[in-house]
C-alpha cells in the first residue's frame, strides 16, 4: 500500500488540487492562487503520507502550470560539517521567490540545478 501511494501519489495529488472549486474561483481574481496551490499539495502528501521535497515540488510545479502560471522547479545541496554529509532539497520559485520551501531553511542550499516547468 505504501508502495502504492509512493508511485501514484504524484498524480493523485495533482487530480486532487485540479478538481477543487475554489482554485478556479481564485484563478479568476488571481488572489493567492500560488499559496492555495502549496497548502492543497501539503496537506494531500500529509494524507497520502509523502515526504519527499522533489515529489512535492513538481507536484506543484504541474499544477502551476495547469494554471498558466511561471514557476521554476529548484535543485540544491548543503553539507553539514559536523557530520560531513551532503544533503539535498528541492522547492518552486516564480521571479526568485520561494514559493514551496518546506520545512527546511533553504538559504543554507546551493542551487545546482534549475528547471523551467
Amino acid at each position: 500500500m505504501v508502495f502504492a501511494k509512493k508511485v501514484f501519489g504524484l498524480d493523485l495529488i495533482i487530480k486532487k488540487i485540479e478538481n477543487k472549486k475554489i482554485c478556479n474561483q481564485l484563478l479568476k481574481s488571481n488572489k493567492n492562487l500560488d499559496l492555495i496551490i502549496v497548502n492543497r499539495v501539503n496537506k494531500i502528501s500529509d494524507i497520502l503520507n509523502i515526504r519527499s521535497c522533489l515529489i512535492k515540488s513538481f507536484a506543484c510545479s504541474l499544477v502551476f502550470k495547469s494554471y498558466g502560471l511561471n514557476c521554476q522547479l529548484v535543485i540544491g545541496v548543503a553539507t553539514d560539517k559536523k557530520d560531513n554529509k551532503m544533503y539535498s532539497h528541492a522547492w518552486i520559485e516564480s521571479n526568485r521567490n520561494k514559493i514551496f520551501k518546506g520545512n527546511k531553511s533553504i538559504n543554507k542550499f546551493k542551487e545546482i540545478k534549475r528547471i523551467f516547468i
